[in-house]
């Protein structure tokens, strides 16, 4: 019964994770270059959040900066984690930059353009 029972919650488990997963497609080929922009994708459902998270890197990041704003999203962040939240299905595009201090001291961005195709 305990066999039967530890299935049965591990599938139910792995169930919600891939739900939650299909509720937000990033791209999985996201660098981020130091003085530079790169460009990714995401691809999230209608008010479902949508994350990009920076992880190590050769800088210091301060903030965020917000360079261009989504035409019918919206966009938050927290610490290195950058959020987008559709509001309406269909295209839309937005641009913003972790900013900081490079390893040699010197002000310095990392700028990102997010091309987001919102599902229903």
């Amino acid at each position: 019964m305990r066999c039967i029972l530890g299935l049965a919650a591990g599938s139910f488990y792995l169930a919600s994770c891939l739900a939650a997963a299909a509720d937000c497609v990033q791209a999985y080929t996201f660098n981020v270059v130091v003085g530079g922009t790169t460009t990714t994708t995401m691809t999230p459902r209608v008010g479902k959040s949508c994350r990009l998270r920076l992880g190590r890197i050769d800088m210091r990041v301060d903030g965020v900066k917000l360079v261009r704003p989504p035409s019918h999203g919206k966009v938050g962040w927290s610490g290195k984690a950058v959020a987008y939240v559709g509001t309406k299905p269909g295209p839309d595009h937005f641009s913003f930059e972790w900013v900081g201090v490079d390893r040699y001291g010197k002000p310095n961005f990392m700028g990102v353009d997010v091309d987001v195709t919102v599902l229903p």
